[in-house]
């Protein structure tokens, strides 16, 4: 066995375990970004593995728009809706530069491209809305920016 697929092997070996137990707990920034990086690596062989881990972060996207556990505070929910964000983005993003190698990725991203979208904009406008100085606050409409 060549050395690089041998070291591809052991890598999935290690990781896949990981982003099979993101399934069946509750998600996190680090679950997030670990099984977006298992997804880009390519070193995945198991197409159900794929499609249940793609599944964990197409979830955690729909509950972008839920109300937040109330068991998580403000700042952990907007940590972890960051973090799936990046994490979607981050296969978009190699699914553009690697579309050769690892055409299957633009197919995950495919059907929450527009979900995704909306969700990058609205994470935009309330980052301007947040880092605007205070001498421009009565610019913002009362309600903010919808």
């Amino acid at each position: 066995m060549p050395p690089i697929i041998f070291n591809k092997r052991r890598i999935d070996i290690k990781v896949q375990p990981l982003c099979l137990q993101c399934l069946t707990t509750t998600p996190s920034p680090h679950r997030c970004h670990v099984c977006a990086e298992w997804i880009c690596s390519g070193i995945c062989n198991s197409v159900r593995d794929l499609r249940r881990v793609t599944a964990l972060l197409t979830k955690g996207l729909e509950g972008i728009t839920a109300p937040p556990d109330p068991a998580f505070n403000e700042r952990a929910t907007t940590m972890l809706r960051l973090a799936i964000l990046s994490s979607w983005a981050q296969i978009l993003i190699t699914s553009h530069t690697e579309a050769a190698e690892k055409p299957y990725l633009a197919e995950l991203v495919e059907p929450v491209k527009g979900q995704l979208v909306e969700n990058w904009l609205a994470a935009l406008r309330d980052f301007a809305l947040v880092s605007l100085p205070p001498e421009y606050g009565n610019q913002v409409p009362v309600g903010g920016w919808t």
